[in-house]
């Protein structure tokens, strides 16, 4: 059995900002599932789906979209080239989502629907920021349950801010 990549960063360390794109090598395992469309719509979905911090937030109320189930994912991912270096990531996909068609929609529609990832976690702080930083992506830094392959400081969650160089990760 293989080990998680080390977070190999220390709460002193400085982010070191990689912008996209990124040109990586990694080993994907993804795990597909179906989510029935009850068991979407049971409050418990978004609590089950999203981060505690995160389930509060805009894109996770109905008004940006609401869980309709179907192919759902996990995907366990192994980057051993990155521009910051070898990391693991864990991504969770929940099904798809119903949400309001934009302006300008030219298929006539009043709602789309599309499939959503709801947590991504990352094993390494750096990848967390830049993540943040130029994708937006709402990446989360983990532990395993022995705590083991990060730092004890990295397990919070890296906040999207106006200057995530100011977010003291």
């Amino acid at each position: 059995m293989t080990s998680i990549a080390p977070d190999t960063t220390t709460a002193g360390d400085t982010i070191t900002p990689c912008p996209p794109p990124w040109l990586c090598k990694a080993t994907i395992y993804a795990f597909a599932y179906w989510t029935p469309a009850a068991a979407a719509k049971d409050p418990a979905f978004a609590s089950a789906h999203y981060a505690p911090l995160e389930r509060e937030a805009p894109f996770a109320s109905p008004e940006w979209g609401t869980p309709r189930g179907g192919l759902s994912m996990i995907q366990l991912i192994r980057y051993t080239e990155t521009p910051t270096g070898p990391y693991d990531e864990l991504v969770i996909l929940p099904g798809s989502f119903e949400y309001p068609a934009p302006d300008g929609d030219k298929s006539g529609k009043k709602t789309l629907t599309a499939p959503r990832i709801s947590r991504i976690y990352v094993s390494q702080r750096n990848t967390c920021w830049n993540g943040r930083k130029s994708e937006y992506q709402l990446n989360t830094v983990g532990t395993t349950k022995d705590g083991a392959s990060v730092s004890s400081d990295a397990a919070r969650v890296c906040a999207k801010g106006p200057d995530p160089g100011k977010m003291g990760v």
